[in-house]
């Protein structure tokens, strides 16, 4: 236990050093930061306003009210910003850290390998959207929602993190394609780029699309499930035990494609 206390604060400091080169490297590109903060926050008022248009025609959308889809619009922005904050650019330079023989670098050095490669840059520009984006649209998703206890809000961010992992361990396992093929960036944006359909309730997909978006591409954990649980009354032991389930299994899958990528990548070099 002693030992898992010190290594958790050692990668604490060392991500907070990360933190800190991210946020020097920013001042230098102040501009860019304010383009990417305003676009992001034109697309999500567009979104809305498109939600609107939709909801003068009709009362609800699969027994979903305006402010219940914003409320899953909300999530679903939550685990995109959280995702490109934390580790999305990482994972998308280890193609090109391959091809020009940087791992070696990173394998001699006293830190796990994976949390390196993962989030050794923090994407800094995306926080200022996260703030006026996705704060906003929760708490507009929230005002006509029942009366909802502490259980369920402690069971909806229990779901949340569950499901943050699922999808950190699935880029990570995407990722790791990369000593394999050098097809793999193609692979990892056609599996992410279905992202979009997380603003749509599950229930509106056929059953073969729903599996996959519960245990292949699994943003049901991330969007729909924790909406669902906040809107009405839910099984929500069943869906952390299902959860747990499937993050188990992607960490595994993660870790093995990992194991044998690197020693590909050890035994060509």
């Amino acid at each position: 236990m002693k030992h898992l206390v010190i290594n958790m604060k050692k990668y604490i400091k060392i991500y907070i050093l990360f933190f800190k080169n991210s946020m020097a490297l920013l001042a230098s590109h102040r501009f860019n930061l304010l383009m990417s903060a305003l676009g992001n926050i034109i697309w999500t008022v567009g979104q809305v306003i498109s939600l609107n248009f939709i909801f003068e025609k009709v009362q609800d959308f699969q027994g979903w009210s305006i402010n219940d889809m914003i409320l899953l619009l909300g999530f679903g922005q939550l685990f995109v910003y959280l995702m490109f904050i934390l580790y999305w650019d990482n994972h998308a330079m280890l193609q090109a850290k391959i091809v020009a023989g940087e791992m070696e670098s990173y394998l001699t050095k006293p830190i796990n390998l994976k949390f390196f490669l993962s989030f050794e840059q923090v994407s800094i520009a995306q926080i200022i959207p996260f703030i006026f984006a996705v704060i906003p649209l929760l708490i507009i998703g929230v005002r006509d929602l029942r009366v909802v206890g502490s259980v369920d809000i402690i069971f909806c961010i229990i779901v949340l993190i569950l499901g943050s992992l699922i999808i950190f361990f699935l880029n990570l396992l995407l990722a790791g394609l990369n000593f394999y093929t050098d097809d793999a960036t193609s692979i990892r944006d056609m599996v992410m780029n279905t992202t979009d359909m997380s603003r749509i309730p599950l229930t509106f997909f056929p059953g073969s699309l729903q599996l996959i978006f519960v245990f292949f591409i699994p943003l049901a954990f991330v969007t729909y499930y924790p909406a669902l649980i906040l809107k009405a009354p839910q099984n929500m032991i069943l869906i952390v035990v299902v959860e747990l389930l499937v993050l188990l299994g992607f960490y595994l899958v993660s870790k093995y494609v990992w194991k044998y990528g690197l020693k590909r990548y050890t035994g060509a070099a």
